[in-house]
C-alpha cells in the first residue's frame, strides 16, 4: 500500500506542477469615457472717453496727440478679430443745429510713441486685427489746428465715434 500512496502523492505533485507551468488567462474587459467641456465665444469692447474728449475748446489753437479715449478690448475667437473705428461725421467736428465742419486726425497705440496715424476715409478705421488677443488697452489720441479767427460760428462741436471688435 506503500507505493500505492507514494504514487497517488506523486500523481498529485505532477498534477500540481504541471498547473502551475500551465498559464491561466483571466478574463479581461475595457471599456472607455470621452470627457470634454466647452468654451464659450469671447469677444469684447469698452471705449472710456476721457476727461478732455468732451472739453475742447476749438478756437482756443493746436490740439496735439490729446488722448480722448482708452479702448479695452478681447477675442478669443481662433480665426482672429479685427477692431474698427467708425465716424458719424465723416471724422469731422460738426455744428449742432448748423453746417459748420471742422477736421481732425486720430492716432491709435499703447501709449503715445506707439501710436499710428489712422488713415480715415469714408469708410471704418481698422484699428486692430489679429489671432486671439487676451485683453489688450490701448489709447486713442486727437489732433487738430484751430481753425482761423472768425471761421466757425458759435456753438458746440461733436463726433461721434463708434468702436466695434468682430470675430473672424
Amino acid at each position: 500500500m506503500n507505493s500505492s500512496r507514494t504514487t497517488s502523492r506523486l500523481a498529485i505533485v505532477a498534477l500540481l506542477v504541471l498547473a502551475a507551468c500551465v498559464p491561466t488567462f483571466a478574463a479581461t474587459a475595457t471599456d472607455d469615457i470621452i470627457i470634454s467641456g466647452t468654451v464659450a465665444a469671447r469677444i469684447s469692447i469698452t471705449a472710456t472717453p476721457t476727461s478732455a474728449a468732451t472739453a475742447f475748446d476749438i478756437m482756443a489753437g493746436v490740439v496735439d496727440k490729446t488722448p480722448i479715449a482708452t479702448v479695452i478690448y478681447s477675442s478669443n475667437y481662433r480665426a482672429g478679430y479685427a477692431v474698427t473705428l467708425s465716424s458719424g461725421n465723416a471724422w469731422k467736428f460738426s455744428q449742432t443745429g448748423g453746417t459748420d465742419v471742422w477736421a481732425y486726425q486720430l492716432y491709435f497705440g499703447s501709449d503715445l510713441s506707439s501710436a499710428s496715424q489712422l488713415t480715415l476715409g469714408s469708410g471704418a478705421a481698422t484699428l486692430a486685427s489679429g489671432g486671439k488677443s487676451n485683453e489688450t488697452e490701448k489709447t486713442l489720441f486727437i489732433t487738430f489746428a484751430a481753425p482761423p479767427v472768425n471761421g466757425l460760428n458759435e456753438g458746440l462741436y461733436s463726433d461721434t465715434l463708434v468702436f466695434t471688435i468682430t470675430g473672424s
